[in-house]
């Protein structure tokens, strides 16, 4: 459904927290010129490793584009160096957008966004 990685095709780090930083700033602010009356948050996957960039997978998604979602429900399996993570929310929401199984992801990637009412964000490019 959406490509989450920059590059369209392969992982992109980023150089900097800055840069990280405004990618995610740009994306926030495409959001909220396009849906005025929405309030979106961004779940990223979280630091797993001090030492090293580890690689997630989603494997299996435990809610639906549409779903409401409560603080600290689970949303998503993702394996880690053949390690099963459980990735939560942080805020109460609605599914909008979930990461596509099995595509890369790390540290600070994108994997859901949680909006305050559902909106329907086939068209918008990550």
């Amino acid at each position: 459904m959406f490509d989450f990685f920059r590059s369209g095709k392969k992982l992109v780090k980023f150089k900097s927290p800055e840069e990280r930083d405004l990618y995610l700033k740009d994306i926030k602010e495409r959001l909220s010129n396009q849906y005025k009356d929405i309030q979106f948050k961004l779940l990223e996957i979280p630091e797993l490793s001090k030492d090293a960039t580890i690689i997630v997978k989603i494997n299996n998604w435990k809610k639906k584009i549409g779903d409401n979602i409560k603080k600290n429900e689970k949303l998503a399996i993702c394996e880690a160096d053949k390690v099963q993570i459980e990735l939560n929310a942080d805020v109460n929401g609605i599914l909008v957008v979930g990461a596509e199984k099995n595509k890369d992801l790390t540290t600070g990637d994108v994997f859901a966004i949680l909006a305050d009412k559902y909106v329907d964000l086939e068209g918008f490019n990550i």
